[in-house]
């Protein structure tokens, strides 16, 4: 009877380590996915300084997010956003507006895969 209550106990820690994980990875991607979006809202308005504002926002916020996500995120998934949000950043410094435009869209879309791939859904699973 004893191992079953330790089964039982270490089955709602893994649940709930589940639910932590998913959690932090649902408002992190969509944090940094509204920061870029407004970024790129404030460059069709004309407001340049802003949007390099929201722009070093979201790579600051992306850097101090990286390590936790990279405890339970493949390493491999987060290089390619980590290179993506640093080329956002730098095309946006040199005034390359319309590349800036194309590598933010590709950013979000990036995020937006990796929020998917984490939700419990039967073809992730399987």
């Amino acid at each position: 009877m004893k191992r079953i209550w330790v089964a039982i106990g270490v089955l709602a820690v893994v649940i709930a380590l589940c639910i932590v994980e998913l959690t932090a990875t649902v408002n992190i991607t969509d944090e940094l996915a509204d920061t870029i979006t407004t970024a790129q809202t404030s460059l069709k308005k004309g407001d340049e300084e802003n949007a390099r504002a929201l722009c070093r926002q979201a790579f600051d916020d992306w850097q101090t997010h990286y390590d936790t996500m990279a405890t339970f995120i493949a390493h491999s998934k987060l290089e390619q956003i980590d290179q993506s949000v640093t080329v956002t950043q730098t095309y946006l410094e040199r005034g390359q507006l319309d590349d800036f435009m194309a590598e933010a869209d590709r950013t979000r879309t990036q995020l937006e895969r990796l929020k998917d791939t984490e939700l419990p859904s039967l073809s992730n699973i399987l």
